[in-house]
């Protein structure tokens, strides 16, 4: 019978001395066992999670393994919005993760720095940024001539974002006139036969993109441990095709174009070279693939990227496999949902790529930095501006991956429930009870239900890195944290931490100690830099 069978195991762990020191257990019907953590041991964990506070929630999980992590890569033909922002945090947030989780990680991106995208920018410098408003379109006159064109410091503009209206100035122009379209595509034609003239200014554009690019991301605290470059592997993925047509995987057919032979991978196929034998996107990601696996010798190669690729993902990773690239189990393309806003009116404000209705990056942080410092809390620049941060990232970062994430400006700054300002207030509020007593002494504390509950969570935390690696999840981090703030705010809202009893205060400022250690290894993983005053 079950009940006797418990009664039988907790009598054998009860005569285990070692054990008993630690847990006290019991049986119940219909077949129950209880067991409870006893006083030293809560003790014992407590101490640990504050002695080890630099490798607490750490693992081995991915010990001695090197994880690549692409994510981001955007174009320098455009200032990042709030797209790229989510792919950035969720990227660099699974970094750290895989991180504490033992992985050598590599962040990377692709720099998609040639191309039509690329000739509209170029063009629209040229045809509508000279100082004088002469539309000259001479590429040859330019590069003799460079300070005849407004520089982005000249128009107190950051540099990507007046490369993006350079590409929208070109790309309206290509679009409304046919000789404007023709002279852009010319630029490509001659960019690809390596014309000096057309390189300088390509070369001026995509400096100016990445400029712009790196700040925002110095903002935001990310950063890329190596940028692959378009123009120096996208030819290499026809040499890639063509082998595979001899060898027998891929189908050449009547038009000249190559299809692949994905069926026993249960996929569609698609087109690797069109007739005229001009390279796509797939053509080019397998020999980017290729170049990885040569380059890093890694064990994961993680791609996070929208899910309306998940097609294109596995077809490439498919092919990579036949081609003997690497194994698909190599791969990894980890998706993410889409970004909307809900507007000072309340309306949701739907991002659209295509039409235009993008908001920044840039815009986003100094609309949400703007109204901290009209919110009369007295907050400086560097304050307002690492608030702002803190409750973007939160806003983004906690709901599921998967989902789509609607972020209501107002509620991104409530300091009071789901928020990240919320966060920043509870760790502001530790740090300064530990700064009217820093020192506490150790002892053999008995808590009371409401402490151990906090205890508990505590000890819960290794187990959320352990279960956010397995579900490449950032929300439960940023949930667990929150349930943590919760805990602690409702004990101190409801009891005295320093008061004349020492042994209740040590006790009270050793759980407030090991509560900061965990905010502090979690504002790290989630990248929130905290301001001295919320």
């Amino acid at each position: 019978q079950p009940l006797e069978i418990a009664e039988e195991i907790v009598l054998i762990l009860k005569k285990n001395e070692e054990l008993q020191s630690l847990f006290s257990f019991s049986f119940a019907s219909p077949g129950f066992i209880n067991i409870f953590t006893s006083n030293k041991l809560i003790n014992f964990l407590l101490e640990d999670i504050i002695n080890n506070k630099d490798i607490y929630g750490k693992n081995n999980l991915l010990s001695g393994q090197k994880w690549v992590i692409e994510h981001t890569s955007p174009n320098p033909n455009k200032a990042m919005h709030i797209g790229h922002l989510r792919n950035n945090l969720i990227g660099t947030m699974l970094s750290r993760i895989c991180g504490m989780c033992g992985a050598e990680v590599i962040q990377d991106c692709v720099d998609n720095d040639r191309g039509i995208a690329i000739a509209k920018a170029m063009w629209g410098f040229l045809k509508f940024k000279k100082k004088d408003g002469e539309k000259n379109k001479d590429v040859t006159y330019w590069v003799g001539h460079e300070d005849e064109w407004f520089s982005p410091s000249e128009l107190f503009i950051k540099a990507d974002h007046f490369v993006g209206e350079c590409y929208l100035l070109g790309s309206e122009d290509f679009s409304s006139s046919p000789q404007s379209e023709a002279e852009v595509r010319d630029f490509v034609v001659r960019w690809e036969n390596q014309d000096k003239d057309i390189w300088k200014l390509w070369e001026k554009i995509i400096n100016y993109g990445h400029l712009g690019i790196e700040q925002t991301l110095a903002r935001l605290g990310s950063k890329w441990d190596k940028v692959w470059h378009e123009h120096d592997h996208y030819f290499l993925g026809k040499d890639l095709v063509q082998h595979g047509v001899e060898i027998g995987i891929f189908k050449k057919l009547e038009n000249l174009a190559i299809l692949t032979n994905l069926e026993k991978y249960s996929l569609p196929d698609t087109i690797l070279l069109k007739s005229d034998g001009t390279s796509l996107y797939i053509t080019q990601d397998i020999a980017l693939t290729k170049l990885k696996k040569e380059f890093y010798h890694a064990d994961k190669l993680v791609w996070i990227i929208g899910p309306e690729q998940s097609l294109a993902m596995k077809q490439v990773f498919a092919t990579c496999e036949q081609l003997g690239v690497g194994s698909i189990e190599d791969f990894v393309h980890i998706t993410y949902g889409l970004v909307n806003i809900v507007d000072e009116t309340g309306k949701i404000k739907k991002m659209s790529s295509r039409g235009g209705d993008l908001i920044l990056i840039d815009d986003f942080i100094n609309n949400i930095k703007n109204s901290l410092l009209e919110s009369g809390r007295g907050y400086s620049d560097q304050e307002a501006e690492k608030i702002a941060l803190g409750a973007i990232k939160y806003s983004i970062l906690k709901p599921s991956r998967s989902s789509s994430v609607v972020i209501d400006l107002k509620k991104s700054i409530d300091f009071n429930g789901d928020s990240g300002v919320y966060l920043l207030y509870t760790y502001s509020r530790i740090k300064s009870l530990l700064l009217k007593k820093p020192i506490y002494e150790s002892r053999n504390f008995s808590f009371d239900d409401s402490e151990k509950k906090i205890l508990l969570e505590l000890l819960y935390f290794p187990i959320i890195i352990k279960n956010s690696l397995t579900d490449y999840s950032t929300s439960s981090t940023v949930e667990y944290v929150l349930e943590l703030a919760h805990l602690f705010n409702a004990l101190y809202a409801n009891e005295r931490f320093i008061t004349d009893d020492i042994v209740r205060t040590d006790r009270k400022m050793s759980l407030a100690k090991a509560v900061l250690v965990v905010f502090d290894i979690v504002f790290e993983i989630i990248g929130i830099e905290p301001p001295e005053k919320v």
